[in-house]
């Protein structure tokens, strides 16, 4: 997963990122994250790590700054998802992801969803419908390695304010998909989403 973090976002995207051999981490992979990954077949496609929010999480700790008009939340019901995506070729298996990441955050009983987002991001959610909770306006943090501005925003999906129909997508989604617990989080079983 690691690897594959470093292929999409330093190789692909040109993010500023720290690489150890061809592995991307971070302080906050030391931080008992749970990391969820996407397999279509064998082929990896997507990826996320989770962690809760009464501990130490990167838009807390790394961009402060995000957070203007509302604080980014410290409760052990909220969880900051960070390092997600999936390769270009493979945007077409993105909504699985989504509904990967919900079914995360509702297994934990979980009141929101936290993450830092670039404004296309932004924009995808609410192109799937995904209603969102700005903690303050846009502001650039940074330029990628080619030399380009990221502007970014700190907000959260607050999950039990998603429109109904949403719900059900993500629920017929989920239907099609396996949910294999390698790390016995939930228990020694596999899930039928």
């Amino acid at each position: 997963m690691h690897v594959f973090r470093k292929e999409l976002f330093v190789d692909e995207l040109g993010w500023d990122l720290a690489v150890s051999g061809e592995a991307e981490r971070d302080q906050f992979d030391l931080m008992d994250p749970m990391n969820c990954a996407l397999f279509v077949g064998d082929d990896l496609v997507g990826t996320f790590r989770a962690l809760r929010c009464d501990r130490a999480y990167l838009g807390k700790e790394v961009f402060p700054q995000l957070a203007w008009t509302h604080p980014y939340p410290t409760s052990s019901e909220c969880w900051e998802i960070s390092r997600l995506g999936m390769m270009r070729a493979h945007r077409r298996h993105a909504k699985a992801l989504y509904a990967a990441m919900f079914a995360f955050g509702w297994m934990r009983s979980a009141r929101a969803l936290v993450a830092i987002a670039d404004l296309e991001y932004e924009r995808f959610l609410h192109v799937l419908g995904i209603e969102t909770h700005r903690y303050g306006p846009p502001q650039e943090i940074g330029r990628d390695l080619r030399g380009r501005p990221i502007v970014a925003v700190a907000g959260e999906i607050p999950l039990r304010d998603q429109p109904p129909a949403l719900v059900a997508k993500m629920h017929a989604l989920l239907d099609t998909m396996e949910i294999t617990d390698e790390t016995l989080v939930l228990g020694s079983r596999r899930v039928p989403a």
